[in-house]
């Protein structure tokens, strides 16, 4: 994460508090410093940076989402903001739950944004092609080994809305990770010390093998440098029943929609061995 110029702060005065906006609430006390810019900071920038850097915000925002938002907040950062809908979202929020929904809305869709850009090469119809151009040679037809995909937003709501309370690291494991994509949300979502994707398919894992050469740092273009996670993403040519994940990992990630009865009794069966407090 850039770490971007020093910002000097100072007390909001105590009659611009609520001064101009409908967000008025008693968190926003907490709130120990604003930026100034001499001229004095916009509202909707006020307003977020009272929330990120108040003690409330640190506790209710993850070290990944903190990180996202001080990134967001630099100044070079500012056309995010203004440029589309979000600076009037923040002012119209009307209460910090409010406030909070529309700070992760903004960090999915840049870091969804960022998501295509390392997918630009190989989109959902290439992936397919591959995947049944070397089922069809390997003679792979039954329908455990279609290929299926899950959006961005989806397994952002699943690491910040659904799954209650993350692993501060920990490792993710995916169980046929195709081309990939849930294996680069998960790392750009999330601080895990480690991601692992599972693929049978080896013209799959040579897409993913490419797509996860962004989170090298020499391969890296500027853009996706300031967003991606210096953690460890690998994507291992097997097939999952042959990989011990269960005693490994923290959150266990399959896409099982198209897979059998005996193969989702074995995956059940199996993430019954994962540590106490994981998820799968």
């Amino acid at each position: 994460m850039g770490e971007g110029e020093d910002v000097k702060t100072e007390p909001p005065k105590a009659d611009e508090k609520d001064k101009g906006g409908k967000v008025q609430d008693e968190a926003f006390d907490l709130f120990a410093e604003v930026p100034s810019d001499g001229g004095g900071a916009d509202r909707w920038e006020r307003i977020l940076y009272r929330r990120v850097f108040s003690q409330a915000g640190k506790e209710a925002l993850t070290k990944r989402q903190m990180n996202l938002m001080i990134h967001l907040l630099e100044r070079e950062n500012r056309w995010f903001w203004k440029g589309g809908k979000w600076k009037a979202m923040i002012i119209d929020s009307k209460n910090v739950a409010e406030l909070d929904r529309v700070m992760k809305l903004a960090m999915i869709n840049r870091l969804g944004s960022v998501a295509k850009k390392i997918f630009a090469k190989h989109t959902t119809a290439s992936s397919r092609m591959a995947s049944l151009k070397e089922r069809n040679i390997l003679g792979l037809t039954h329908h455990n080994f279609y290929y299926t995909e899950v959006g961005f937003s989806c397994m952002a709501e699943i690491f910040w809305g659904i799954i209650p309370r993350m692993p501060r690291n920990g490792v993710f494991y995916e169980l046929g990770s195709g081309s990939g994509r849930p294996l680069v949300a998960a790392a750009l979502l999330h601080q895990f010390e480690k991601c692992v994707g599972i693929e049978i398919l080896q013209d799959l894992v040579h897409i993913s093998r490419q797509v996860i050469g962004h989170f090298v740092p020499e391969n890296r273009d500027k853009e996706i440098s300031k967003y991606v996670n210096e953690n460890t993403v690998r994507v291992i040519n097997t097939d999952f029943k042959e990989i011990k994940w269960a005693e490994e990992a923290d959150v266990v990630f399959v896409n099982c929609s198209s897979f059998d009865d005996k193969l989702r009794k074995y995956i059940g069966s199996t993430a019954e061995k994962m540590k106490p407090g994981s998820y799968g």
